[in-house]
């Protein structure tokens, strides 16, 4: 048996087909799981999670609360949880029994099943709801205050120009918002901090794509001669159509590959292009590195939220530098991109 206190967690399971009751013991020291639709009224009567709020004072401050699916019905389930922390006890249970619980019931029904906990108490005092941790994200500011007298209406006039008539600029705010909202309001799995460090990298990339299509690359002949002259000795040695044909194929991903970039080399280049600061040109570098490596694939074993947690506020400041520097760099153009 592992450390820690049992903890049962409660919540509306539902989907086009309601499953029966059901009850399973799993092995001594595991996971109990049950549905149900005998739920008490004291269950009935709590409101769902996610709704409290951090409540401060004065000050400068953002704050969002966990993304949270609702879910109400006739059926409830249970899952025990043993957890050191009780604070830990349902999101425990979102993150290892509740999905096993939901794919085998929605095997059994035929549906495919949502569940959301709401409330938990000790495994030893039934209908005694514990209190439930506030699932509040709070960024606390010490701005320093920018006058609108200072400010030069036309001064901004081109910048504002460009946010309103740039296809690149109104998608990447578009992004940057979304992203801005899901760093206040991401869960507690890396799922969904992935999410917002994608949404993030939009913005890079969206503007990288652009940067590249005004700046295409174009390789010197002292790059693309040393190509040629393989290909020609290849293409001598081939005794075959088939080898011949490998050859050719070899050499023109070689060929296509100089007039490519990368999507690391893009940002980059991108970034310089547009003036951003080289140190933040630099963290979007290895931002890049961190979406090719860990962003675009399937999670490795025990990832969690908290291993990416670390690069939100650095990706925010890479999109907010680039978005930045981008309106400028098109109100100086005096262009709008169209599409």
């Amino acid at each position: 048996m592992g450390n820690g206190d049992v903890y049962v967690v409660w919540g509306y399971i539902a989907g086009a087909v309601l499953p029966p009751n059901l009850e399973f013991d799993g092995p001594e020291g595991g996971d109990w799981l049950c549905v149900t639709q005998d739920v008490p009224d004291s269950f009935r009567r709590l409101d769902p999670p996610g709704v409290v709020e951090a409540q401060l004072g004065g000050g400068t401050w953002a704050t969002g609360t966990g993304r949270r699916t609702r879910v109400r019905s006739a059926a409830v389930f249970k899952v025990s949880v043993r957890v050191v922390d009780p604070d830990d006890a349902m999101r425990t249970a979102e993150a290892e029994v509740l999905p096993r619980l939901l794919a085998v019931v929605s095997a059994m029904t035929g549906s495919p099943m949502f569940g959301a906990p709401v409330a938990f108490h000790a495994a030893n005092e039934p209908e005694q709801w514990l209190p439930r941790r506030s699932d509040a994200w709070v960024d606390a500011f010490t701005p320093r205050q920018f006058k609108a007298e200072e400010a030069d209406p036309d001064e901004w006039a081109g910048v504002v120009w460009a946010a309103q008539h740039d296809y690149t600029a109104r998608h990447a705010a578009v992004d940057m918002y979304v992203a801005n909202n899901r760093y206040l309001s991401h869960g507690d799995d890396a799922a969904d901090v992935r999410t917002a460090l994608l949404t993030y990298f939009f913005v890079l990339e969206r503007i990288a794509d652009r940067i590249g299509r005004f700046f295409p690359p174009k390789p010197t002949p002292d790059e693309s001669a040393p190509l040629v002259e393989t290909l020609e000795k290849a293409l001598d040695r081939a005794t075959s159509v088939e080898q011949k044909v490998e050859c050719v194929r070899v050499a023109a991903q070689k060929l296509q590959a100089l007039h490519s970039r990368g999507i690391k080399r893009r940002v980059v280049e991108a970034g310089g292009t547009i003036d951003v600061d080289e140190n933040v040109v630099r963290t979007a570098g290895q931002f890049a590195d961190l979406r090719n490596s860990q962003l675009g694939h399937v999670p490795s074993a025990g990832e969690t939220a908290k291993d990416l947690v670390g690069w939100l506020p650095k990706a925010q400041q890479c999109a907010h530098a680039y978005l930045s520097a981008y309106l400028r760099w098109v109100e100086g153009r005096d262009q709008a991109a169209s599409d």
